[in-house]
């Protein structure tokens, strides 16, 4: 018996699906960072290229490497938790904290 071949939308939405599962698993794990070097570590475990939910890690990537500047996408959660990452960093001096947090604030995030 022939497998039906699913179409472009029912394709689509077990991607998105499987991106949510692996947003479920990195965003508790993001919230939990205390430190940049928490924050490496876990931009460290991402997914491979192209694989569902990369954009969370590579999110992580860009936010780490581009002097902690919000990057374009990133939804409202994962700002929040970034936020949260600096307010913890001990790496971080308070008077640079206090300007990338209202950067960050600034920025918002989008909708999830």
């Amino acid at each position: 018996m022939k497998r039906r071949r699913k179409t472009k939308a029912e394709q689509r939405d077990e991607r998105d699906e499987a991106a949510r599962k692996v947003g479920e698993h990195f965003l508790p794990k993001l919230e939990a960072c205390q430190s940049i070097a928490d924050a490496i570590e876990l931009r460290n475990e991402a997914v491979p290229e192209g694989k569902p939910g990369r954009m969370y890690y590579s999110n992580l990537g860009t936010f780490l490497v581009n002097s902690f500047a919000p990057p374009d996408g990133a939804t409202a959660r994962e700002v929040a938790a970034y936020v949260k990452l600096i307010e913890h960093a001990p790496e971080v001096k308070s008077d640079r904290k206090r300007e990338i947090i209202a950067r960050l604030k600034s920025c918002g995030g989008s909708h999830e």
